[in-house]
C-alpha cells in the first residue's frame, strides 16, 4: 500500500523483465537498484515497478489466451486491492479485447476467501457430504 501511494500519475515507463514460459525479474531488480543508487524519485520507481507488474500480467494473459482461446479475465486476490493495478490493467485488457471481471461487493482479500469457503461448505452440507 505504501508503494501504491508513491505512484506518480502519468508515468508509463516500466522496468525490463524476461518472460519465456517463466518470469525472470533479475533485470527488473538490477534496474530498481540502479535507480535507487542514482537517487531517482520514489514516485518514478514506484510507477515503473507497478507498470512492470502490469506488463507481466498482460504478457501472461496474452499467452494463456493464445493457448486456450479464453478471453474472460478475472482480477481477484490481495494484489488486486491495489487500485492503480486494477484500474490500469482493466483499461489495458479491455482495449486488447478481453472481458475483465473485478471485485464489486466481495473483498478481494481474506474476506472473499472466507465467503468462498462458506459457499463450498454450504454446498457440501446440502449434498450430505458434511
Amino acid at each position: 500500500m505504501r508503494l501504491e501511494n508513491e505512484v506518480t500519475p502519468g508515468i508509463d515507463q516500466s522496468y525490463p523483465f524476461t518472460f519465456n514460459g517463466y518470469i525472470d525479474f533479475s533485470e527488473t531488480i538490477r534496474m530498481i537498484t540502479e535507480d535507487l543508487l542514482n537517487r531517482c524519485p520514489k514516485g518514478l520507481i514506484a510507477s515503473k515497478f507497478h507498470n512492470t507488474i502490469m506488463e507481466v500480467i498482460k504478457n501472461v494473459v496474452k499467452k494463456i489466451s493464445y493457448e486456450t482461446g479464453l478471453k474472460k479475465i478475472v482480477l481477484s486476490g490481495g494484489s488486486f486491492q491495489n487500485r492503480y493495478l486494477v484500474r490500469n490493467l482493466e483499461v489495458n485488457l479491455l482495449k486488447a479485447g478481453y472481458h475483465v471481471y473485478t471485485q464489486q461487493r466481495i473483498p478481494a482479500n481474506d474476506g472473499g476467501i472466507a465467503l468462498g469457503q462458506l459457499a463450498i461448505a454450504a454446498k457440501r452440507r446440502e449434498m450430505g457430504l458434511l
